[in-house]
């Protein structure tokens, strides 16, 4: 009787799983009109030492065309933060405006970061009352050598300094991103004997198969096929591990592939 292996798929984000944990939320405070920047660490900062190292918060507005604008900052925490530069409407992305800041580091984060909590870091206070800021976003938006960025470096950044070193901790601010990048997964033959093929246009890390008990039976990098001829007839789940672009319309297209 001829083997038959049967696929089911998973997505997995790479940023939830490598162990960076800082978050950075932006909000707008109407009362107040200005903008908060809480940042949020999902382990307590503790002994030894947990010192911070440099950042960088990049505060996104719709172009302002009179070149009038100024933000208005404030550092509510232990680290203080100055401005690196204004960046207007560069040719790699016209309609938008750069506000970086930056901090030097050196505070103690113990006592001040703690698991699960959001502790105000800055307050944000535009001149011409604008509600419709956003955060920097990696790898979406331009790099430092795109047209008219002047090399500025704008990326969002979160350093910490432990006695294992200095890692950038920064998680993503997932919550300001307003549009996903959506990209398709196409998993085939399904069954299969021999070899799966798989067509992804975005970034795959590595690729885990389990059988039905959860035992690993395969890892592998490869990016386009996997050979399964030395499993048994079965039912395996595969496990994508691709970049943080992903999102949950990702998951529907691979559940409706497989």
């Amino acid at each position: 009787m001829k083997k038959s292996i049967t696929i089911l798929a998973i997505l997995l984000c790479t940023s939830a799983v490598i162990a960076q944990n800082v978050t950075y939320d932006l909000r707008w405070n109407s009362s107040s009109s200005l903008y908060e920047l809480y940042v949020e660490r999902d382990i307590t900062a503790g002994a030894p030492v947990t010192t911070g190292g440099t950042a960088v918060v990049t505060i996104v507005f719709p172009t302002d065309v009179a070149g009038a604008r100024t933000l208005a900052h404030t550092s509510e925490s232990v680290s203080a933060f100055n401005p690196a530069g204004v960046i207007r409407s560069p040719g790699s992305a016209a309609t938008n405006d750069y506000y970086v800041f930056n901090s030097v580091g050196g505070a103690s984060y113990i006592g001040v970061l703690n698991s699960g909590i959001e502790v105000l870091w800055m307050t944000f206070t535009p001149s011409d009352g604008n509600s419709e800021a956003r955060l920097f976003v990696n790898d979406i938006d331009p790099n430092s050598d795109d047209t008219g960025m002047m090399g500025i470096n704008a990326r969002s950044e979160f350093f910490t300094i432990t006695t294992t070193g200095s890692i950038n901790e920064f998680n993503g601010n997932v919550l300001n991103i307003q549009e996903k990048e959506l990209q398709d997964i196409a998993i085939y033959p399904n069954p299969t004997s021999d070899i799966l093929n798989i067509s992804f246009d975005g970034e795959i890390d590595n690729i885990e198969m389990f059988d039905i008990l959860g035992k690993q039976v395969l890892i592998t990098n490869s990016k386009k096929n996997i050979d399964v001829r030395g499993l048994k007839s079965g039912i395996y789940l595969l496990s994508v591990h691709a970049n943080a672009l992903a999102s949950e319309s990702f998951w529907e297209t691979v559940k409706n592939t497989v």
